[in-house]
């Protein structure tokens, strides 16, 4: 395995050096190269006394359908962004699980993230800086050659800092939008609106409505035509703002990440049964990649609709069977966000019922009366009030 990239020390002290290929690199003004070595990248970029660290690490070989398909990648490269204290704040994974699971862990830990004295708009700010000399100062640090090996990492990095601000202004509207139409927060001064650390400001408002807010997005692109291909490839991306901190996360799902491909439709934090923290994993499917999802494997559409279930049911699923394993529920086209069991989020066999401890056990299956689906058969009678007082019914 992999060694984690960056040392605590570094990421933590502004003008420290890392050791990484038997060389010594400080972190000056501008960007730095920190690792160039086999499918791994650390870059650091400076201005004054801001810095932020972006980390690419190879993973598998996309499947050989994907590679078929231009400008698809062909590697399923793992990236992240990093405060000078630590905190993420943009990761993607190209496919079902982590190069290095540190990475997951670090995310675990993303209630306490803070930069020092600076604002969210800042640092995606300072990535969009640093993809603009990106390419140039590589090639000028480790050489043509060096560089042309780690083109899947420089991509991975690059693709998202050039389009990192646009990304964070886009995401920052939307929240202020989606939550003053619920009447949910109160009115942000400032020029962009952002919160800025380090001071008694308005942050503190955003910390009185219970601190999060978190939506995810269904992103697809049509590859109907696109060497010999029909149907769609999608990916989700998660945005959160916990409490004042702002973290965005790609998926890949084995191709193309979500920030790469047009957004098809979203699912509001207040769509989840829990409102208030989003208490699950950002899962994929672990059986083996097939491209039709109909030989016991899955598909790029079956690890979407795992994530949106994820982010509505609060439930963590098994991996290896629903959509990740079935035949039944194959799918070729990009899945809506809906709770339909074609299309949608909801698969026929799954309902969490830990939302709802008083449902009598005679109740408990698919069209019961108490599954997921909300479909209250006739025959039943003497429910515990509406429909909407199960949670399972959202």
């Amino acid at each position: 395995m992999r060694r984690a990239i960056l040392s605590s020390v570094c990421v933590i002290a502004l003008g420290c050096s890392f050791e990484g290929d038997g060389e010594r690199a400080a972190v000056f003004d501008g960007l730095t190269v920190l690792e160039a070595g086999e499918g791994a990248l650390s870059l650091a970029f400076r201005a004054g006394d801001d810095v932020i660290y972006m980390e690419a690490l190879r993973g598998r070989a996309t499947p050989e359908h994907y590679r078929e398909v231009p400008d698809m990648p062909a590697w399923e490269v793992d990236a992240r962004f990093l405060s000078d204290a630590g905190g993420t704040f943009y990761s993607r994974r190209g496919g079902d699980g982590w190069v290095n699971r540190q990475w997951a862990r670090d995310l675990d830990a993303q209630s306490d993230a803070r930069p020092s004295a600076t604002s969210n708009e800042h640092l995606f700010r300072l990535a969009s800086d640093a993809a603009a000399v990106m390419r140039d100062e590589i090639v000028r640090q480790i050489g043509a050659e060096r560089a042309a090996a780690l083109a899947p990492e420089i991509d991975a990095i690059h693709g998202f800092a050039a389009r990192a601000l646009e990304a964070f202004e886009a995401s920052l509207a939307h929240r202020r939008e989606q939550l003053a139409e619920r009447g949910a927060i109160p009115s942000i001064e400032g020029p962009t609106g952002d919160v800025t650390y380090g001071t008694n400001g308005p942050e503190n408002e955003d910390r009185q409505l219970g601190g999060n807010y978190y939506y995810i997005a269904m992103h697809s692109e049509s590859l109907s035509g696109v060497a010999g291909w029909f149907g769609d490839h999608s990916a989700t991306q998660l945005h959160e703002w916990l409490g004042a901190w702002y973290h965005v996360h790609d998926a890949c799902n084995h191709g193309r990440c979500a920030s790469q491909m047009r957004r098809a439709c979203l699912l509001q934090y207040y769509e989840a049964v829990d409102v208030f923290k989003p208490a699950w994993r950002f899962q994929n499917c672990k059986t083996h990649y097939d491209w039709n999802s109909g030989g016991g494997g899955h598909n790029c559409h079956d690890d979407s609709r795992l994530q949106m279930n994820n982010f509505v049911y609060g439930s963590i699923l098994d991996t290896q069977s629903a959509w990740c394993k079935d035949t039944n529920t194959n799918l070729w086209q990009a899945p809506n966000c809906d709770q339909h069991t074609a299309r949608g989020y909801h698969h026929p066999s799954h309902c969490d019922y830990s939302w709802n401890q008083s449902c009598p056990l005679s109740w408990r299956g698919t069209q019961d009366g108490c599954d997921c689906g909300c479909v209250w058969p006739a025959s039943v009678t003497g429910l515990p009030g509406n429909v909407g007082s199960d949670p399972d019914c959202r």
